[in-house]
């Protein structure tokens, strides 16, 4: 995305958020912001957290060298010349990290030739810019190259919400919503709901900051399945570890949480969640 491009969009945004707040009757959040300002017609959008399906104007699209080889080959059934919105290929995925950075990248270029060729031509083909392998990992680069404040990137790796580092919204989907963005469509996606979270006190012991954002992923998704308890503990005068077990998808996935001795869990942990409070 160019520097005018991003200059209009911030251009545009003034009394598209009035429009907005009149309309809503609150204050906007950022990603309300952001929302609003990519919106497809705001004015006839319905705008129900929850329910409303929002029709999105997305500003760049990002794919990897797997997924993006479905995509492509859906994006070029729409039979456009070229890209509607900014996109890049980054060919990163396929390289296998084993041997060393030089040896893996040649592996995986005498591996991979085809794809690559197929990926680099289409590109060139269709005005899409293209990483070659080695020039870098997707979510980083994207970050460094083309995250700005405000904006909206969509792209086909797990890794994209890394470009929301620069207060923007940045949000994985599948090879799909990138080949209908990529052909002029509207990213269609459910209206998030939004959740409040207030944080007190400090982290204790072994707590990082990742471990209170993934605690809080399993109560919104996850966490709501109900864990079955395995009791195998090992008791020491500092600490009790604790493995527990939860089924779920038609497999079990087993953890280990940490808790003081003296102090009973206030909760169980849950699959993908490591208590690590420890004295």
């Amino acid at each position: 995305m160019s520097l005018e491009q991003i200059r209009s969009l911030y251009a545009s945004m003034g009394e598209r958020l009035d429009q907005a707040r009149k309309r809503l009757g609150r204050a906007l959040t950022l990603s309300d912001k952001i929302l609003v300002a990519h919106s497809e017609n705001f004015t006839t959008q319905p705008w129900d957290r929850g329910k409303a399906t929002l029709r999105l104007r997305v500003d760049r699209v990002g794919l990897q060298d797997a997924t993006a080889q479905m995509a492509l080959l859906q994006f070029m059934q729409s039979g456009r010349a070229r890209v509607a919105v900014p996109s890049a290929i980054h060919c990163d995925h396929l390289i296998r990290a084993e041997s060393g950075a030089a040896a893996d990248l040649a592996r995986a270029i005498q591996e991979n030739q085809e794809v690559y060729d197929f990926l680099h031509s289409v590109a060139q083909k269709h005005g899409i810019e293209f990483w070659k392998p080695g020039a870098g990992i997707i979510h980083q680069v994207t970050l460094e190259n083309y995250a700005f404040p405000g904006g909206l990137i969509i792209g086909a790796d797990s890794h994209t919400p890394n470009g929301g580092g620069l207060g923007m919204l940045a949000i994985g989907v599948g090879g799909v919503d990138c080949g209908e963005v990529m052909a002029g469509l509207p990213w269609e996606v459910l209206h998030p709901r939004m959740v409040g979270v207030g944080l007190t006190g400090k982290l204790s012991g072994w707590t990082a900051p990742k471990d209170v954002i993934t605690y809080l992923c399993t109560l919104l998704t996850i966490g709501r399945s109900k864990p079955t308890r395995k009791r195998s503990t090992t008791r020491s005068s500092r600490s009790t570890w604790t493995r527990w077990s939860l089924t779920s998808w038609g497999r079990t996935r087993r953890i280990s949480g940490v808790r003081s001795a003296d102090s009973p869990p206030t909760r169980r942990p849950t699959a993908g969640h490591q208590d690590r409070t420890c004295r």
